[in-house]
């Protein structure tokens, strides 16, 4: 599925084993990211959510 113009998607697959960390780190990275009041909006998804 494409982007829309001007955005960007990634997508990020890590071992059954450190998916938890990846989804901490993630968790992590947004709320510094949301303490700064960053101006363009950022969506992150985990699948499954039990990881989260």
């Amino acid at each position: 599925m494409p982007a829309d113009e001007g955005r960007e998607r990634m997508l990020v697959r890590v071992p059954r084993a450190r998916a938890a960390a990846l989804a901490e780190a993630l968790h992590s990275a947004a709320g510094a990211r949301a303490a700064r009041k960053a101006a363009d909006p950022v969506r992150l998804q985990v699948d499954p959510l039990s990881l989260f």
